[in-house]
């Protein structure tokens, strides 16, 4: 099964609001007209902020937009999926149940970790960490 059909119910954003990064898309505009808590929003663009961030250095490469869903629940997925390897994040509205996942399809190595996102300094090292995985693979 290709990359693109294993995200394919994941929202191909394309036409960027950050110019800046090719990888965000339209991302914080799509976030900002859902409707859903305030304190869900500010998660989901924290966490965008920082995929921006960290996937700036790396505009030069052919990879695929990082996707964004809103299943029926108040939640926001994002997600991306370079060659094997797969990132995302799961932005809970309530409590502190959001959590990100990184896995590989088995094909370089076997990768399945899973965790909590806590507070915002060990978010920033996570998310650092899972682009500069999802590059180096």
């Amino acid at each position: 099964m290709s990359d693109e059909n294993k995200i394919s119910t994941l929202y191909k954003l394309d036409s960027p609001l950050e110019p800046s990064n090719k990888f965000i898309g339209n991302a914080f505009e799509y976030i900002e007209a859902f409707d859903a808590s305030r304190k869900l929003i500010d998660k989901t663009k924290r966490i965008l902020q920082l995929l921006q961030q960290e996937t700036q250095p790396y505009q030069d490469l052919d990879m695929p937009l990082i996707g964004v869903s809103t299943p029926e629940d108040d939640e926001i997925l994002i997600g991306w999926s370079v060659s094997h390897v797969r990132i995302g994040f799961s932005i809970e509205g309530g409590g502190d149940e959001s959590s990100w996942y990184a896995v590989t399809d088995g094909t370089i190595d076997a990768t399945n970790a899973w965790g909590y996102l806590n507070d915002y300094e060990s978010e920033e090292k996570l998310v650092a960490f899972l682009v500069s995985y999802i590059v180096g693979t």
